[in-house]
């Protein structure tokens, strides 16, 4: 089924008696044959990018003890 909205089918001036103003149309409609359609082909084989290892964290620093307070 096809559905017209109204501003792209008759709009405001409808149709007649058959067709009101601002009416949605509808359409049943039954495919019978098609022609013309090519066979889909495979597609073809793409050269991969190279891969880039992704950078992680930070590196770990040495812990440094703080100095003893004297007494």
């Amino acid at each position: 089924t096809l559905y017209i909205p109204s501003p792209l089918g008759y709009g405001e001036r409808g149709a007649g008696a058959d067709i009101p103003a601002n009416a949605i149309l509808s359409f049943d409609v039954e495919l019978v044959n098609i022609t013309g359609i090519a066979t889909p082909q495979a597609a073809a084989p793409t050269a991969k990018a190279p891969v880039k290892k992704a950078v992680t964290g930070a590196k770990k620093a040495p812990v440094r003890k703080a100095p003893a307070k004297k007494k």
